[in-house]
């Protein structure tokens, strides 16, 4: 009797794996199944590959990638295909802090107000489409949190750090004129009316070279002039090269950046990063100003 009552128990143990795996094979198919069916759509439908999303300026036709604590973050997208959808947005650790009211349609939108003690760093927003489940169709990050700009004093005795771009989106030629007007027009005259004291960062992928402020007019012509192309590939990266400038200067002191577009290194979170360093830079009460210009080179830069 109790070998009868072993076998009847083991038969059911195997009865009930085997309805385990064909229940998790079904569910694995019907998964299969949504999802073929979500992305293998009519040409006549559209596309996800078409998908866009994005946050904006309050009229939601200027992009806008960096908001501040209680700024009202104004989002936009579509999933390239009509259809239920809606749009979320994410905090830095992932946390889902808002999602838009749901529209049949083509295009979301939505504007929502961040918090005064929201917390600080890349966020994203997501446009998602609903097919038996929400499926996330793209995302856009943003960043959150920056640092008013400290005025400068009135004294004429500032350190002033000079980074140059030096990224292939400048050429040869760029880089000649840069370097002119950056001695002719920026360190000579500073140098011969005020008590500044002037340092060179050179900066593409990495920080190139430095020279830390002086007033050695020599030094600093020589630095400028060493500013030139030494790599196959060189991209622009602002984070390292503010976050030298940073470790240079002091309260009160000035960055000034000449560049000819947003950074690009570290990838994906260049402009955060950016961000990042420059609001270090401005606890540490050092002002920061940029001069753009336009470059002629290779757009990889």
């Amino acid at each position: 009797m109790k070998v009868v009552k072993q076998n009847m128990l083991k038969s059911r143990n195997n009865k009930v794996k085997k309805f385990t795996a064909s229940f998790f094979v079904m569910i694995m198919v019907l998964a299969s199944v949504s999802a073929i069916s979500l992305f293998a759509t009519p040409a006549k439908a559209g596309t996800f590959m078409d998908s866009i999303i994005g946050t904006f300026e309050n009229n939601r036709s200027i992009s806008k990638t960096v908001f501040a604590q209680g700024e009202t973050i104004y989002g936009c997208g579509n999933t390239g295909r009509s259809g239920l959808m809606r749009l979320r947005i994410r905090d830095p650790n992932n946390m889902v802090v808002h999602i838009s009211d749901e529209v049949e349609g083509n295009n979301v939108s939505t504007n929502w107000t961040l918090p005064l003690d929201a917390q600080t760093g890349e966020w994203d927003i997501q446009v998602q489409y609903h097919w038996i489940i929400w499926w996330t169709i793209r995302t856009a990050h943003f960043y959150v949190g920056f640092v008013a700009n400290p005025v400068l004093p009135t004294s004429c005795d500032v350190d002033i750090v000079l980074m140059i771009d030096s990224s292939d989106s400048l050429n040869s030629i760029d880089l000649q004129d840069i370097k002119k007007a950056a001695f002719e027009s920026f360190v000579d005259p500073l140098l011969s009316s005020t008590q500044a004291n002037i340092g060179i960062i050179d900066f593409d992928s990495y920080v190139v070279s430095s020279l830390a402020p002086t007033n050695d007019s020599l030094d600093i012509k020589n630095a400028i002039d060493n500013i030139g192309h030494i790599l196959d590939i060189e991209y622009t990266n602002w984070d390292v090269a503010i976050s030298k400038a940073n470790s240079m200067l002091g309260d009160d002191d000035l960055i000034v950046i000449i560049t000819d577009g947003n950074p690009t290194l570290p990838r994906g979170k260049a402009i955060s990063a950016a961000i990042a360093a420059a609001n270090a830079a401005k606890n540490n009460g050092i002002r920061i100003i940029s001069i753009g210009i336009e470059g002629h080179g290779i757009l990889r830069g």
